[in-house]
């Protein structure tokens, strides 16, 4: 972390913009990205119990039914189905 601070201070940015990249980089990591070693699960319903019911059948989606959600000026990227 020091490292990386040294990083963006050299480049102009301050304690709170590292700040606001962290936040925003946990929160991803946490509530957007399914996580393979835990079969795909987000972190953040990792405690929440399993639906055995799971559907494998395959549902093709048209991009209309795509939303992207974007953090840090596009850097991350997450993608659910619409409402």
């Amino acid at each position: 972390m020091r490292e990386a601070n040294s990083f963006l201070n050299c480049r102009g940015f301050g304690q709170s913009h590292f700040d606001f990249i962290v936040r925003e980089y946990v929160e991803h990591y946490h509530e957007e990205r399914p996580h393979q070693g835990i079969g795909n699960v987000l972190l953040s319903r990792r405690s929440e119990p399993e639906n055995e019911d799971v559907d494998d059948e395959v549902t093709f989606l048209s991009m209309a039914d795509i939303r992207c959600k974007t953090r840090l000026g596009g850097i991350l990227k997450s993608y659910t189905r619409a409402a």
